[in-house]
């Protein structure tokens, strides 16, 4: 099966030999005459060339031609018919992506809008080509699918609230501690002596001594 991409362009026709498929097709123009395109004025002298030129046994073309020379097409489509041709033809995307990017004689890099079952590609600039065969004609997306992209995980933030200490309200004196004195160790009378813990007085000693000797002696002398 000969494989070939036939281009209708402003009355002209552009005849391309493929090899290979998907995006590993490679094209090549043939010249009628010398010239890189014959005239689409009259499709039966196009015929006679292209079977001397390429002598196939069975014929798988893709047809394509801007929406508006639609006429030229279903002309030239019909005029093939003498050739023996694939009962069903399968193209892919991506071998048209590669042949409007490469081999056009004005490539274009242009994303274009692939409709299936129309067989018509919409191009980024509003240019639309039409597609056919000589018989039953389908069109595969055969593009990778898109990759899914994974929302990262939230990240979760420790806030810092900042507090400042705590502040005495201004021009406010705090009130003095109180100092506890402790009370003086003073023994009683009748009871045992303790030993004191802390310091006493002359006065203080000599007034226990008046009352331990009460009645007992005259007076207690101290020298200072």
């Amino acid at each position: 099966m000969s494989r070939y991409i036939i281009e209708i362009d402003a009355g002209k026709i552009f005849s391309y030999e493929v090899t290979g498929v998907g995006e590993q097709i490679r094209c090549r123009l043939l010249k009628p005459h010398g010239d890189k395109f014959h005239s689409a004025e009259n499709h039966w002298a196009y015929w006679d060339w292209f079977e001397a030129e390429t002598a196939v046994d069975e014929l798988d073309a893709c047809f394509i031609c801007p929406e508006d020379e639609r006429q030229i097409l279903e002309r030239l489509r019909n005029a093939a018919q003498i050739f023996k041709h694939a009962e069903h033809s399968t193209w892919r995307r991506s071998e048209l992506k590669k042949f409007f990017a490469a081999y056009r004689d004005e490539p274009t890099t242009e994303n274009f809008t692939l409709e299936a079952e129309a067989c018509r590609l919409t191009f980024a600039g509003g240019k639309i080509f039409l597609l056919a065969g000589l018989s039953t004609f389908a069109l595969t997306d055969d593009a990778p699918p898109a990759e899914k992209t994974s929302t990262p995980p939230k990240t979760k933030f420790k806030v810092k609230v900042y507090q400042p200490p705590a502040q005495s309200p201004p021009n406010v004196v705090a009130p003095p501690e109180k100092i506890s004195v402790p009370e003086k160790n003073i023994p009683q009378a009748g009871a045992e002596p303790v030993e004191s813990q802390e310091k006493i007085s002359a006065e203080d000693l000599r007034s226990y001594i008046d009352k331990q000797t009460d009645e007992q002696c005259a007076g207690v002398s101290f020298k200072s």
